[in-house]
């Protein structure tokens, strides 16, 4: 999906990066420049404060997920205040964009193409599935029972 997503990115003239490492900082707040550069120096490229836990929950659930991540400012990536006035109008600009990204890729995604992350739990159930009561299993069916039937 995410290659999907950069493909479509680039097709419209968008600048996208097809990969990345994102830290999430607990929001709503912005960093202060100390903090900013810390991550930099880190080796992040992206902070956020909304791209977990969903990331995580997919990934448990086995649910094919990708994350656009647009920027509202570049912080010290190029040592710039930050005003609301840019974070507004990047938002405003951005959303054109991902609106695009999100419809064409819905209109190409197959949904029946098998791929890593409909077997992201395989090897990551170490319970032996003869120990697990049978109310669990019922409870948990739909997200694990191909595992634990």
């Amino acid at each position: 999906m995410s290659n999907l997503l950069h493909k479509i990115a680039i097709e419209n003239g968008y600048n996208s990066h097809p990969k990345g490492t994102y830290v999430c900082i607990e929001g709503p707040q912005f960093s202060t420049r100390a903090e900013s550069n810390v991550y930099r120096s880190l080796g992040f490229d992206i902070i956020g404060m909304t791209a977990i836990p969903e990331a995580k929950l997919a990934r448990e659930a086995e649910i094919c997920y990708s994350t656009i991540a647009t920027v509202t400012d570049y912080d010290v990536w190029h040592e710039e205040d930050v005003t609301m006035e840019t974070i507004i109008g990047n938002v405003v600009k951005n959303e054109k964009a991902v609106r695009t990204i999100i419809r064409q890729a819905l209109e190409s995604l197959d949904i029946e193409q098998d791929c890593e992350c409909r077997h992201a739990l395989d090897g990551a159930i170490m319970t032996d599935p003869e120990m697990i009561p049978y109310e669990t299993k019922y409870r948990l069916k739909t997200l694990i029972g191909k595992y634990i039937d």
